[in-house]
């Protein structure tokens, strides 16, 4: 009998992309909804259930993963809404008439994809970042993404960390990573540092490739701070490979050999400064291709 595909579900905060998934991880079928054009959460939701039973009254399929950009506790409950308002049952009532559901957060669905299919294929153990609107991580173990045992181990670049001055004792917080090499962070401090009105990570990127000095300066600094970080990520975890996606991630190819420079620079133990550390190749497919592994 010939096995089914799946229909793998990537929810982002501006955009949703979901899509046939067959068994080997080829995607089929790929289709997109720009949510500001449903408008209400309900409203994408239907949308979403929509496209999915029209893909399955075309083609047999053995269950829907969906992406979720949130927290997941380990019963599959959204427990953050930074981008959607939705309720675990509110998306089962949905899309559960049309086939079995599973549920994951994105960021373990694009590294399961990665993994499995892209950047880390043949290796035991995979670290990934993603670096977009917010940056966060996940690491695969034997082709399983590890979730922590509150389905929390993924938010490598959301803490603020407390620190009190050896000299004078005054207490600061130092900045998240997501306040100072996310897309809208390093947007928001150029536009406040040139008088500037740009919207999006990548055209800063091309700003810094076109020679403007405040921009390259915001670049450089990000660049640091996120090799910094997956410096940490190595320390903690001591992945195979660390693998590097995302939308930002993905347009860094002109400052890439300046984030793995920081990140060799901080990783402490000298045996493990070779570690290969990639850009993601699935690129922004791979949330699709995750989900609808998650049905196998």
């Amino acid at each position: 009998m010939t096995e089914r595909s799946a229909i793998g579900v990537d929810v982002g905060g501006t955009k949703t992309a979901l899509g046939l998934v067959a068994s080997d991880g080829t995607l089929r079928e790929l289709e997109r909804i720009r949510n500001s054009d449903v408008g209400t959460d309900e409203a994408l939701l239907a949308a979403i259930a929509d496209r999915c039973r029209s893909l399955a009254d075309a083609t047999p399929v053995g269950g829907i993963g969906v992406a979720l950009p949130e927290v997941l506790d380990p019963s599959g409950e959204l427990q953050s809404h930074v981008s959607v308002g939705w309720t675990r049952r509110a998306i089962l009532d949905a899309l559960a008439p049309i086939a079995p559901v599973s549920l994951e957060a994105d960021v373990r669905a694009a590294a399961l994809a990665e993994a499995r299919l892209g950047a880390g294929r043949g290796r035991s153990t995979v670290g990934y970042v993603s670096v977009g609107t917010g940056v966060s991580a996940a690491l695969v173990l034997d082709g399983t993404p590890y979730a922590g045992a509150h389905a929390a181990a993924q938010l490598l670049g959301s803490a603020e960390i407390p620190i009190a001055c050896p000299h004078c004792g005054r207490r600061f917080r130092a900045a998240a990573l997501e306040h100072v090499a996310a897309g809208p962070s390093l947007v928001a401090r150029y536009n406040a540092d040139a008088g500037a009105a740009l919207e999006r990570g990548e055209e800063l990127l091309a700003a810094a490739r076109n020679g403007d000095a405040i921009a390259e300066r915001v670049v450089a600094d990000g660049a640091e701070t996120l090799g910094g970080y997956l410096a940490l990520f190595v320390n903690i975890v001591d992945p195979e490979v660390v693998v590097v996606g995302g939308g930002l991630g993905a347009a860094l190819a002109d400052r890439w050999p300046s984030v793995v420079a920081a990140a060799r620079e901080h990783i402490w133990a000298v045996h493990v400064r070779d570690v290969p550390i990639v850009q993601a190749e699935l690129g922004e497919i791979s949330g699709v291709i995750g989900a609808g592994l998650l049905i196998r």
